[in-house]
């Protein structure tokens, strides 16, 4: 019954009331390194190139439509 409910009462049955030589051996069984196949990584790379596109085009069309689409000229000074 320890382990029915949200995640955070099978997070508190486990550190709390779980048979300690189970955890330990799952503990040890457990690594930090997670091994990704190139695919994976490719896909990664692509996905985050393709968002920092659409998070800039989003930007400058939001700047664009602010700013009324066009860039104001610059004035020319007579530094004489």
């Amino acid at each position: 019954l320890g382990l029915q409910g949200p995640w955070y009462s099978k997070a508190l049955f486990v550190v709390t009331s779980a048979d300690a030589d189970i955890r330990r051996e799952t503990f040890n069984g457990y690594t930090w390194q997670v091994l990704l196949a190139p695919e994976v990584i490719a896909w990664g790379i692509i996905s985050a190139l393709l968002l920092a596109l659409v998070v800039e085009s989003v930007g400058l069309l939001l700047g664009w439509v602010i700013h009324g689409g066009r860039r104001k000229p610059q004035l020319e000074r007579d530094w004489r």
